[in-house]
């Protein structure tokens, strides 16, 4: 992912802050989002509707993931483009952010996770009556 967003396609790629994107028309970008959800404005305000709630001491999918180091990752609607998509890098800790992305994390829609060797959790989401659930 660095590869591709800083040496293939740099002149492509705008990185801008939460505050930014809040104020910013996206309809027409590809999104990747890093931060925590009580952390990052844009993500904040975007996250809801997603059935894999964060919590200081566990993450809730399907089941309770214990622990205080645990990350998330997901492919989820664009929020301002219902025809795009966007990847939303998170975790409970803002400390656990850097090298989110180091861990395989496709073709699944999410996977939960505290390293690479220790993945929690992966799998697909389901549209039902205009909701989203784990599969």
């Amino acid at each position: 992912m660095k590869k591709f967003m800083y040496e293939k396609r740099r002149d492509q790629v705008e990185i801008v802050t939460d505050l930014q994107a809040l104020n910013m028309d996206l309809r027409d970008k590809a999104l990747v989002v890093y931060g925590t959800v009580n952390g990052n404005l844009f993500l904040s305000r975007y996250y809801l509707g997603i059935p894999v709630h964060i919590e200081p001491s566990r993450i809730v999918a399907d089941q309770a993931y214990t622990g205080s180091n645990l990350k998330f990752i997901t492919a989820w609607p664009h929020p301002r483009n219902p025809e795009s998509g966007m990847v939303i890098y998170t975790a409970q800790r803002a400390a656990d952010i850097p090298g989110i992305n180091n861990v395989f994390h496709g073709p699944t829609d999410y996977i939960i996770f505290v390293n690479r060797e220790t993945v929690l959790k992966s799998g697909y989401y389901r549209k039902e009556g205009g909701h989203w659930f784990l599969d």
